[in-house]
């Protein structure tokens, strides 16, 4: 039986993804999750900011991709922040694994998703 190893597949191929196209010093930077999956069949982990996103997404390459959220601004670390999909996400071929993404259907807003809080502790 062969099992896929993500710690192991990976060399190097990243692609970076934040609202405002700032991805630090990231050559490889895209405005949105669709964008950065479609951008190059090289492309095998997608590294995106703790940020809500609107999007209706398609993964249909064979291909196995690593959606990665919760990244902070100059992309050091994933500790604590979660990254939101407000859409769907569909996969028609190949194999996504995702890590501190939250896809919540329907919601247009991070104010919809109920994961802040407004105020202090």
């Amino acid at each position: 039986m062969n099992v896929f190893d993500p710690c192991s597949a990976w060399s190097g191929s990243f692609a970076y993804v934040a609202k405002d196209g700032v991805c630090s010093d990231h050559s490889t930077c895209y405005l949105a999750i669709d964008n950065a999956y479609k951008g190059s069949s090289s492309f095998r982990e997608i590294l995106i900011r703790a940020e809500f996103f609107l999007e209706e997404l398609t993964f249909d390459k064979s291909i196995t991709v690593i959606l990665s959220g919760g990244w902070d601004d100059d992309y050091s670390s994933n500790g604590t922040g979660l990254s939101v999909i407000g859409g769907s996400l569909t996969i028609t071929a190949g194999t996504v694994i995702v890590d501190k993404i939250v896809i919540q259907e329907g919601t247009t807003s991070l104010a919809q998703t109920g994961l802040f809080s407004c105020g202090g502790g």
